[in-house]
């Protein structure tokens, strides 16, 4: 037969008696039992970064050459974030032109957030996720194009 552990049940510590709990006569109340891991197994948890001012990068912030460049995210995401949840607003004037971003040093683009125009010169907005490493950068690469608007900006993060 197996055994089976579940994560949240691993024996890891005893922290000692708890002064907190008493008994309804006022009497220390003793665990005698290890203190068990709250954090293993635990959801990832996502931070709302509030209202920026304003956006954090836009279209004059971005080399539009259908190469990749690093976009530098550690003065707005902190340290040990997992992956980001960002806001991309853009308008192109040439139909299924990309903006792609993904988490810097991956080779396959298509684990990555992707804007598409579908019609010249409207309006696509969008939310996207995308993983980020201990650097906090992303890599681009962005249509060389005549880009009427590009609007990026980090909506929160996962821990």
């Amino acid at each position: 037969d197996a055994v089976g552990a579940y994560p949240d049940r691993v024996l890891l510590e005893y922290d000692g008696p708890n002064s907190n709990l008493q008994t309804t006569w006022g009497k220390d109340w003793e665990p005698w039992g290890p203190k068990l891991s709250t954090d293993i197994g635990k959801a990832p948890v996502f931070v709302d970064r509030g209202d920026p001012f304003a956006v954090d990068f836009n279209t004059g912030d971005f080399t539009t050459d259908d190469a990749w460049h690093d976009l530098d995210l550690s003065g707005i995401v902190p340290e040990g974030a997992k992956a980001i949840l960002f806001y991309l607003h853009i308008a192109g004037d040439v139909v299924d032109s990309r903006a792609i971003f993904k988490t810097k040093g991956k080779l396959w683009d298509r684990t990555s957030g992707q804007a598409v125009v579908q019609v010249s010169n409207m309006d696509l907005i969008g939310d996207y996720v995308v993983a980020v490493g201990a650097d906090r950068k992303l890599q681009y690469k962005i249509a060389n194009i005549t880009w009427l608007v590009i609007f990026f900006t980090v909506k929160g993060w996962w821990f």
